[in-house]
């Protein structure tokens, strides 16, 4: 049987996440120890007891979500002995993927996603624009309506998150005309400003090209390895093939919409049996319960899908022991 592991991005960061791991796990505390360190200042103790507005600054969210991915993930491994088949993040949940796959280090991840985070909090205080969801539209009527908006100006889909969800950024004077086109076809638009944890910025369009420069200079200091495990691209919508690809993915992250239904849709079609969402929250799980096409989607941070994990491992035949990666397979 196949297992695909998914990754979240920003916005699924909460208070106190991961913490009661740190508490009873000496593992998980170490790798919070190797995050502070990386960062300067302590991670855990910023989860646990700052202002919930401290933590949902991207340059203070975006590293919180890796070292809690990395945490569970680890976390996953151990309690399971699992080899998954794929491993899959949502924007910046490919930086989890990548640490947790071996390709760059821990501590790499840390600092990039902290980076990361800064530059895209600038686009914020920048106000390069806008960011929303379109809900109860699909995917092709998002399309059109986009079209029809761009005569006011730059909006275009930043992301494919379910067939019920897909996300648009554009420049702030197009926002009435795409609300008018989304309503027109039936949908919603549903601004990222009225959205707890979302930051109201152009993430992955064309507007953040000014900041390229910039996240080149930044991945150029990561040192790029072949992954553990198979990583699929959602920058790409495919699998990757080597290690050049990684980092080219990174690169146009920042400006290429997030193809993640899309990828889904292609892990379900080489037969994957099985989804984890495993990083902190329940977001990603979510997103893949809105596409009645794809198997069953767990997340192992709640409590009840954690034991509800557990039963179909051990119900099921996956791979029990811990393979590296061959990119040439």
């Amino acid at each position: 049987m196949k297992l695909a592991l998914l990754f979240p991005g920003q916005g699924s960061q909460y208070m106190g996440m991961c913490v009661p791991l740190i508490k009873n796990s000496l593992g998980a505390a170490r790798i919070f120890d190797r995050a502070s360190a990386a960062l300067g200042f302590d991670l855990a103790e910023m989860i646990a007891n700052a202002p919930m507005k401290v933590l949902t600054k991207s340059e203070n969210a975006q590293p919180a979500v890796v070292a809690a991915s990395y945490t569970l993930f680890e976390a996953f491994i151990q309690e399971t002995g699992v080899c998954p088949s794929y491993l899959i993040g949502h924007s910046l949940g490919e930086i989890s993927a990548l640490a947790c796959s071996g390709s760059i280090s821990f501590e790499d991840s840390i600092t990039f996603a902290r980076e990361r985070g800064r530059l895209m909090q600038q686009a914020l205080v920048d106000n390069m624009g806008f960011a929303g969801i379109v809900t109860d539209l699909s995917a092709e009527a998002v399309c059109r309506a986009v079209k029809r908006a761009r005569r006011s100006g730059y909006v275009a889909i930043t992301g494919y998150n379910s067939p019920e969800q897909t996300m648009v950024a554009g420049a702030r004077k197009t926002f009435k005309s795409l609300e008018y086109e989304v309503d027109n076809a039936g949908g919603q638009l549903i601004p990222f400003k009225m959205i707890p944890m979302k930051a109201d910025a152009p993430y992955h369009s064309h507007l953040m090209r000014y900041l390229v420069p910039e996240f080149v200079e930044l991945i150029d200091k990561i040192e790029f390895k072949p992954p553990d495990y198979p990583i699929w691209s959602t920058v790409t919508g495919w699998r990757i093939k080597n290690a050049n690809e990684l980092r080219s993915a990174l690169i146009m992250q920042i400006t290429s919409p997030v193809l993640w239904n899309q990828v889904l849709g292609r892990i379900r079609n080489i037969g994957v049996d099985m989804i984890v969402d495993i990083g902190p929250n329940k977001i990603i799980r979510n997103l893949v319960k809105e596409n009645a096409k794809m198997p069953n989607a767990y997340a192992y941070d709640d409590e009840r899908d954690h034991r509800a994990i557990m039963n179909a491992i051990n119900r099921n035949s996956f791979v029990q022991k811990i393979i590296k990666y061959d990119m040439a397979a």
